[in-house]
């Protein structure tokens, strides 16, 4: 798997086959007329979770985060932004519904401030994460809690200055591999060991612990942005990956 994240701007009918991965970055601070755009084509409930935030610029990076996924799934499927329909698995992650029922993509979404990453697929269960590196109080706590012994050692060894550019790489592998498969984790013996490197060269991450997810998982961290860590995960080995920058009209440099 070739994980280098040079982002293009798509051609004007991208195509997503059987063999395909996607990956979509975009800046979710534009301007209101935009906003209001997209926010016509949520739905009841999405509009809900939009109101539930407190503040007007998290409320409206949601609304343009589900509009943009409306819009590139819409594409894929040949409808309409405003007809896609979700329903929610036990765990919640959201599943794209066809007019008969079933999943016709796999896909999923993660944004952090003001960016948005998205992952595409119609033959692979996909996972994505995406975090700002910012200054957590807590971060030792965490590492503590989630992080395998082997992977506490090697953090603790770590010079100060390197600590939290390494601890969100492994957070979002970690995070990216939970929510492709759907698995809750409560503390570090449930957690991938992201230490496992399979190939140094192309960056790709095996599971430990468990060889069915070793031979049919590909977990790979990816770059965003220079202030931002990312990972997908996926359930497959062979594919063809895209990395696509979503070219909003009025978007803003992150």
């Amino acid at each position: 798997m070739n994980i280098k994240s040079t982002w293009n701007i798509p051609p004007e009918n991208f195509f997503l086959s059987n063999q395909d991965l996607h990956v979509w970055r975009a800046a979710l601070d534009l301007k209101r007329d935009r906003i209001q755009e997209y926010s016509k084509w949520l739905s009841n409930d999405e509009m809900e979770k939009a109101e539930s935030y407190y503040s007007v610029r998290d409320k409206d990076r949601y609304v343009v985060a589900r509009g943009i996924l409306r819009t590139i799934l819409a594409s894929y499927s040949g409808t309409e932004p405003a007809a896609i329909r979700f329903c929610y698995e036990e765990n919640g992650k959201p599943v794209l519904l066809d007019p008969y029922g079933k999943k016709s993509i796999y896909f999923n979404v993660s944004h952090s401030e003001g960016l948005a990453l998205y992952v595409f697929a119609r033959s692979f269960n996909v996972g994505i994460d995406v975090e700002f590196m910012r200054d957590i109080s807590e971060m030792d706590e965490i590492v503590k809690e989630f992080f395998s012994a082997k992977e506490r050692i090697c953090f603790d060894a770590l010079p100060a200055g390197e600590r939290k550019k390494v601890f969100f790489k492994w957070w979002t592998l970690k995070e990216a591999y939970t929510k492709a498969t759907g698995r809750a984790v409560f503390h570090s013996s449930d957690e991938p060991d992201v230490l496992a490197l399979i190939d140094e060269q192309e960056n790709s991450w095996h599971i430990m612990g468990n060889s069915d997810d070793a031979s049919t998982w590909s977990i790979s961290d990816i770059t965003p942005d220079q202030d931002c860590a990312g990972a997908i995960a996926v359930e497959g080995t062979d594919f063809n990956i895209h990395y696509w920058h979503w070219p909003n009209e009025h978007e803003s440099v992150w």
